[in-house]
């Protein structure tokens, strides 16, 4: 290790993804400070950049592992410019504290606000709004990278645009993400008018999404569990922010106080048992049952519609020892429905019972983007418990997917193989090409980019 003794830390520790699955022991190296993390850098051949470990799958697994945590200040925010400039290691959750209180949002959040910075750009992640928004790369003016030379680059737009491309959903294999400058908007209150719209088949569902164009946020809950003519229930929510007017007297007192909600952590990691999906079912039913007879619209803080799952900390616990994947997909806008549905069929018809499906819709994207996942249609989340017979259900789905002109999410990705990647990624040639430029070693890879043998 050399000189690189003070504030830093090297640790050897079985990691994971959020999916629990795979695993593997890795040392990880965390720094508070540039200098050192060049140091170690240079000192290696391989090496995996890693956030807050939120993705799904093996992307930021490897070793040894490169912990952007240890980078963790908010460098500037100026609220003339309305931008952040922080470290990659801040979580969404340390912005929103700064931000709400001053009258700014995130203009793009996925569903946790316990991820990083780095990572959000790694991921390019998006949110229940990308129709009006897209991801965030969108927001990102200007990123500064240590590459695998040891050298520190900015790049931007029209600052080295092909780094700055590449990087933005490029899941670290271009460098390592140091700090980033992205822009944030105004708001008014923490609160949100959320509507909800019951819906008996995925063909009204589609209808609905397409029907409520003035909403800023849409999301829907599908029930693939329960099949009643070859429909399948759903609830879409919209959401926009509240007007001052709408609001009560009380509300009004907290406009900009960010709420922070009781959680509680599963302590354990549940038998494999717990988590049937006849249970799900039940649950399901009684979810529908529940939101039926709710009053039809509400006014509620951000964090209930964006986050509902970080009051329950280590959530995937609840899946077991042998972990869950989430099989996310995006199919473009003219063969989306029919597309959702074969797939929803397949699932139905196998052992392997979908636990969970989100539907949400994605709008216009930069043709800059070269990794970036979305595309103008519609994309599904499905969440299944890990089984012997899974891989060869989702190897299946891959093929609706693909022939459909979809593909699968990096961020959420533990199986696809080359081919899938290749199909689903046009610009994949183009990536690889600057991969080459910035990274010829392929010092900065993960367990991913190994499996799918997707740099060269």
């Amino acid at each position: 290790m050399g000189s690189i003794k003070k504030n830093n830390t090297v640790h050897k520790n079985e990691v994971t993804g959020w999916g629990n699955y795979p695993a593997s022991t890795s040392a990880i190296f965390e720094s508070s400070t540039v200098h050192q993390l060049r140091e170690y850098v240079l000192t290696q051949k391989h090496l995996t950049a890693r956030g807050n470990g939120k993705s799904y799958g093996d992307s930021s697994l490897g070793a040894p592992l490169l912990s952007c945590l240890g980078l963790n200040n908010i460098i500037d925010f100026d609220k003339t410019n309305r931008t952040i400039t922080c470290e990659s290691g801040v979580l969404l959750a340390q912005i929103l504290e700064l931000t709400v209180p001053a009258g700014y949002f995130l203009p793009v959040v996925p569903g946790t606000q316990f991820i990083t910075i780095g990572g959000a750009v790694a991921c390019d992640v998006h949110g229940k709004n990308h129709f009006a928004q897209g991801s965030f790369s969108k927001h990102v003016t200007e990123m500064k990278l240590l590459l695998a030379s040891g050298e520190t680059m900015v790049c931007s737009r029209t600052v080295e645009p092909d780094l700055f491309w590449a990087t933005c959903g490029g899941m670290g294999l271009t460098g390592f993400i140091w700090q980033v400058t992205f822009r944030v908007v105004p708001i008014e209150s923490v609160y949100l008018h959320v509507e909800n719209i019951f819906c008996n088949s995925l063909s009204e569902l589609f209808h609905a999404f397409r029907e409520n164009n003035s909403a800023e946020h849409k999301v829907a809950w599908i029930d693939c569990l329960s099949k009643k003519n070859k429909n399948y229930k759903g609830i879409l929510t919209l959401a926009r922010p509240n007007t001052l007017v709408e609001l009560s007297a009380k509300k009004k007192l907290n406009l900009l106080k960010v709420r922070m909600k009781k959680t509680f952590r599963v302590p354990f990691y549940l038998p494999s048992w717990f988590l049937q999906w006849r249970l799900v079912q039940i649950f399901n039913r009684i979810k529908w049952l529940v939101q039926l007879r709710a009053k039809d619209s509400a006014s509620i803080p951000f964090s209930d519609f964006f986050f509902p799952l970080d009051t329950i900390l280590d959530w995937n616990k609840l899946y077991g020892r042998k972990g869950f994947l989430q099989y996310q997909f995006v199919l473009p806008t003219l063969f989306a429905e029919e597309g959702t549905q074969l797939i929803l069929d397949e699932v139905f018809a196998s052992n392997d019972k979908c636990l969970l499906a989100v539907l949400k819709q994605f709008g216009d994207c930069d043709e800059n983007a070269l990794l970036s996942f979305p595309l103008k249609g519609f994309t599904v989340s499905l969440d299944f418990k890990r089984t012997d017979t899974l891989f060869a259900l989702l190897d299946k789905l891959d093929e609706v997917v693909l022939k459909l002109g979809g593909r699968i999410y990096l961020a959420k990705d533990a199986r696809m193989n080359l081919t899938a990647m290749e199909k689903g990624y046009p610009k994949l040639q183009e990536f690889q090409n600057v991969v080459k430029k910035f990274n010829p070693t392929k010092k900065f890879s993960s367990a991913q980019a190994e499996r799918i043998g997707y740099i060269k």
